[in-house]
């Protein structure tokens, strides 16, 4: 463990020392991923029966004073439908609209005061590369007691995951935004490590789905295949077999 980092993150050169380093309020100190792990947050945890998602494909995040805005890039960028242009870009018809922005809301409901609903809930905005690093954190969830896995591309938070003997999971969004609650939890749930696996995996299936389709429909509107897997490594990660030899 160290007090400080040295390399915080920058976009303009990809992730910093967040990458493999853990930061615990409780400590004021940071943990190596690899090598230890970290005290979860001292707070007590919410442990709702389950959480809910909503992936809005074709959205982005916009931070105003500390407060998240969810924008819709169709109307507010671009002016053309994320997945129609995205794939052609995958395609070579379009250099400008080369990354696909999706919008996961994650959603925890609980009671307060024996009469109120409630509701924990965070936002995070993930293009292709950060859906493969979700990828990557599912099978790490899946045989370690301890999980981590940092999303860089967009909106820097940190996916962190403690499970114990009875198969509970406490499972933390830990934000390394420098202008958004830096090193702060922004989802804290305790709950069965399965009902985790199964919900985030079905984030990743419902957008491969989504985006494969489309793909699928570009591919036929335009005659054309996919012939460069280098163009979004991740896309090619997901859809080995939608890259052909042939033009």
């Amino acid at each position: 463990m160290k007090r400080k980092l040295d390399h915080y993150f920058c976009s303009l050169f990809g992730p910093g020392d967040e990458d493999e380093w853990t930061y615990a309020p409780a400590t004021e100190m940071w943990y190596e991923d690899a090598h230890e792990i970290p005290p979860p947050p001292q707070e007590s945890s919410l442990r709702p029966r389950e959480i809910s998602y909503e992936l809005l494909i074709g959205r982005s995040l916009i931070l105003e004073e500390k407060e998240i805005v969810l924008e819709d890039e169709e109307i507010d960028f671009f002016e053309g439908n994320p997945l129609v242009e995205f794939p052609k870009s995958l395609l070579g018809l379009d250099e400008y609209y080369t990354s696909l922005s999706s919008v996961i809301v994650l959603r925890a409901p609980y009671k307060k005061w024996r009469f109120f609903d409630y509701e924990q809930r965070t936002y995070l905005q993930f293009d292709t590369y950060a859906m493969w690093h979700l990828d990557e954190f599912i099978q790490k969830l899946k045989t370690q007691s301890f999980a981590a896995q940092y999303f860089f591309e967009y909106w820097s938070v940190k996916f962190l995951a403690w499970t114990d003997e009875k198969n509970q999971t406490r499972f933390v969004v830990q934000s390394y935004h420098d202008e958004y609650y830096y090193g702060h939890f922004l989802f804290d749930v305790t709950l069965d490590r399965e009902l985790l696996i199964n919900l985030l995996t079905r984030i990743v299936d419902e957008w491969k789905k989504i985006l494969y389709q489309a793909i699928k429909k570009q591919e036929k509107v335009l005659g054309k295949k996919l012939t460069d897997p280098n163009r979004d490594l991740a896309i090619s990660y997901f859809f080995p077999e939608l890259f052909s030899k042939k033009p």
